[in-house]
């Protein structure tokens, strides 16, 4: 009797393994799908607006504002001078205690 129950307990855990991989199977093709049909509107969209999608717009707009502070984006004979070799020392001023009201 045990022996039958062994069987059986094995056969059902098998079986509960093959039915939650089968699940998790079909959730993945299902958030595929969810993905392929979400790019094919935007991409849909885009075709019939004439307008980039805003993700691709957004980027776009960060590249052109931050292209003046990158090295190569210098236009031709406008480089930066280097850094003069001398150093300007200010003269210290001494900075007189004020009573804030209320303190």
């Amino acid at each position: 009797m045990q022996l039958v129950l062994e069987s059986l307990a094995f056969a059902l855990r098998k079986l509960l393994k093959l039915i939650f991989f089968a699940l998790l199977f079909v959730l993945v093709l299902c958030l595929l799908a969810i993905g392929v049909a979400a790019l094919a509107f935007v991409v849909l969209r885009a075709l019939l607006t004439g307008r980039r999608p805003q993700f691709a717009t957004t980027f776009t707009r960060f590249r052109d504002a931050t292209r003046p502070f990158q090295q190569r984006a210098w236009p031709t004979g406008a480089r930066p001078r280097p850094a003069s070799s001398d150093v300007v020392d200010v003269e210290a001023t001494e900075v007189p205690h004020v009573r804030i009201e209320g303190r």
